[in-house]
């Protein structure tokens, strides 16, 4: 016997976090509008109205899945894409920073990465190994252009060096596509206890956002490694030469030397604002008492801003004179002026 169940009484209940959908009509959108010369006219209003911004209703930003799925494809476990993203909290907190666990594995069926933690083997080496071989079976999107194990022999290397490079087809065309405009070494050590350094390339796409694009792990941190490197990858791209306008670094020329010497010229070598303050704050130490060294760091900090190279110019030299006349900045200002 059947019987009519009230519309009311069919609502599910409503979720314990709420929901996306607004029950108001926001005044934020862009308006497209085609003419008959057949141009295109944007009108964007930027302001919303009717509700409130709540993180968990909004989406993470749109290049954020391609680089967590980067990082799974690499083998970097979801617990530390997970605290990595929480370590780049800053002043301003964003979606990208909230990620959970959930929204790894939409990220890891989206782009069918299938093994659990990039592990296939308990042995490291031997899930390497594997790995390997499960990419040469793909021909030519093998994203593999390098692969150098321990106790195999290779010129340039010693037998017990290790040496993989890894860029896949998506990363290539990233690399063809922005290369040309900034690009960015950086290398990353002590995440694990073989004492080996992963090196990404990393260039800026439309969203003016670092993407990674190509990664180096070995335990050798040279010059020759890192040629080895850069060779694969512009062997990996076809390109003959690659220009770029700005090549960012931390504070060493090794990366700069090697590039240089396999890719092309390069307009601008930058060191990383990060690692800057890194040793700068290190360095306070070369100055005696606490207030002097808020007042270095402070002055630092505020030239290191300047958008006016005669501005900045003016202030950094006038900043060194007053270090160089006192005792208890002395060796401060001995370290800027070898360095900086």
């Amino acid at each position: 016997k059947s019987r009519t169940v009230p519309d009311q009484l069919r609502k599910r209940d409503g979720k314990v976090q709420g929901t996306a959908k607004l029950d108001v009509g926001c005044t934020s959108q862009i308006i497209l509008r085609k003419t008959e010369p057949g141009e295109l006219i944007a009108e964007y209003f930027k302001d919303h109205y009717g509700h409130t911004f709540d993180l968990k209703h909004i989406h993470p930003s749109t290049n954020f899945p391609r680089n967590v799925a980067s990082k799974l494809i690499m083998g970097v476990t979801p617990q530390h894409v997970l605290s990595s993203a929480r370590q780049q909290i800053g002043t301003s907190l964003k979606r990208d920073n909230l990620i959970t666990m959930k929204d790894i594995g939409n990220i890891k069926t989206s782009f069918n990465i299938s093994p659990k933690d990039g592990q296939r083997h308990k042995n490291d080496m031997a899930s390497v190994d594997l790995y390997v071989r499960e990419c040469a079976r793909l021909g030519e999107h093998n994203p593999i252009p390098l692969y150098k194990k321990q106790g195999e022999c290779m010129d340039g290397f010693e037998e017990n060096d290790v040496c993989l490079i890894i860029m896949n087809t998506v990363q290539k065309e990233l690399f063809k596509k922005f290369v040309g405009n900034i690009v960015c070494v950086d290398g990353t050590h002590g995440l694990n206890s073989y004492d080996f350094e992963i090196t990404t390339i990393l260039v800026l796409d439309e969203f003016r956002e670092g993407f990674p694009v190509a990664f180096l792990f070995s335990n050798r941190k040279d010059q020759h490694v890192y040629e080895v490197f850069f060779k694969h990858v512009k062997n990996a791209v076809d390109m003959e030469e690659i220009n770029i306008n700005t090549f960012t670094t931390d504070i060493t020329n090794v990366y700069y030397t090697a590039w240089v010497s396999v890719m092309g010229s390069v307009s601008l070598h930058l060191y990383c604002s990060w690692h800057i303050d890194r040793a700068w704050q290190q360095n306070l130490r070369k100055v005696n008492s606490t207030e002097e060294k808020n007042w270095v760091y402070k002055t630092l900090k505020y030239i290191q801003t300047l958008p006016n190279e005669n501005a900045f110019v003016t202030e950094y030299f006038s900043f060194l004179t007053k270090l160089s006349s006192k005792d208890s900045t002395q060796q401060m200002y001995n370290y800027l002026k070898t360095y900086y």
